[in-house]
């Protein structure tokens, strides 16, 4: 079963390890985008740069949401109702409900419809970025950035170039990286360059569709030719075998990932699973047992013991 991972997201945020005047420069923006107003929140960054704006990283992230505002809109769609008067009930997750007052009966919802994207105001988006990562290349979250806007236009060929960047460019400014604005990134480097492009890969796994499952396979590749010593990459290309029934190349890949990880659980359970769909209950037995013996996580452990028992 695909797990699920969340989403990334460009935040544009206001710091207090900022500058008053660059935290005044984006409060007065986002109140703009707040308001539906991205016109009138571009005449403030016409005033921030007039202000040597260019230098500030958030000048180009405040611009980037500027123009993803104008380019990237989620119309709501409401369902078909019967004449009548209605209140609208509270929001929920997938829609918010529509009520009739006499009744007090939900008759309709408003929905997200399909996204609209305008290619062109994105792409300037995306341009913004390019300059925030010039002028602080020590601010990872602004690399991640450019790799959702290309996944959100459906660009792979883009999002495969801006990944790799994450996965080369970065560069650490006063001996340290960040992962937001003024935040100084706890977990090393690597790492997180690692998880962020299995967390890419992931999602595309979980759409399920031909084109997510390509691109998928394409981030994993990826993974593995800029960080080979790392398990991620081999344990999405068996994820990716499972998927076409492919159990045979799915062990294969999980043995080059022990390779690099001897001590990973996760890809333990996921070998075991994989020899029980090729009927070698004995091999499965190993896997399970080497994860109670590893005895590094509590609940592959428990899962582990679980699977025995079934074998039995």
């Amino acid at each position: 079963m695909k797990k699920s991972i969340l989403l990334f997201s460009l935040v544009l945020a206001v710091s207090p390890l900022f500058s008053k005047s660059t935290g005044d420069w984006e409060k007065a923006i986002n109140e703009k985008l707040d308001q539906s107003k991205p016109l009138e929140a571009q005449e403030i960054l016409k005033e921030w740069k007039s202000n040597k704006g260019e230098s500030d990283p958030q000048y180009w992230v405040a611009g980037g949401n500027i123009w993803i505002a104008m380019g990237y809109t989620v119309p709501a769609v409401i369902s078909n109702l019967p004449v009548g008067k209605y209140k609208i009930g509270k929001a929920t997750d997938d829609s918010i409900p529509i009520q009739d007052k006499k009744t007090g009966k939900t008759v309709g919802q408003i929905t997200d419809g399909p996204p609209q994207i305008d290619r062109s105001k994105m792409l300037k988006a995306i341009d913004c970025l390019d300059h925030g990562v010039q002028v602080a290349p020590q601010r990872l979250d602004i690399f991640t950035g450019r790799a959702h806007l290309y996944r959100l236009m459906g660009d792979l060929k883009g999002e495969l170039k801006a990944l790799e960047s994450l996965a080369t460019d970065p560069k650490p400014k006063g001996g340290r990286f960040e992962d937001g604005p003024g935040s100084v990134m706890k977990k090393s480097l690597t790492d997180y360059q690692v998880d962020m492009l299995n967390a890419y890969a992931r999602e595309h796994f979980e759409k399920e569709t031909a084109y997510d499952d390509n691109a998928g396979v394409q981030v994993a590749q990826l993974l593995i030719r800029k960080f080979p010593k790392y398990a991620q990459g081999y344990n999405l290309m068996a994820a990716a075998a499972s998927f076409k029934g492919d159990w045979k190349g799915s062990v294969l890949w999980l043995d080059k990932a022990l390779a690099v990880a001897p001590a990973d659980s996760l890809v333990w359970a996921n070998k075991g699973r994989g020899l029980e769909k090729l009927k070698d209950p004995a091999g499965a037995r190993k896997c399970y047992e080497k994860i109670i013996q590893l005895n590094n996580d509590p609940d592959y452990v428990k899962a582990a013991k679980e699977e025995l028992m079934k074998l039995k």
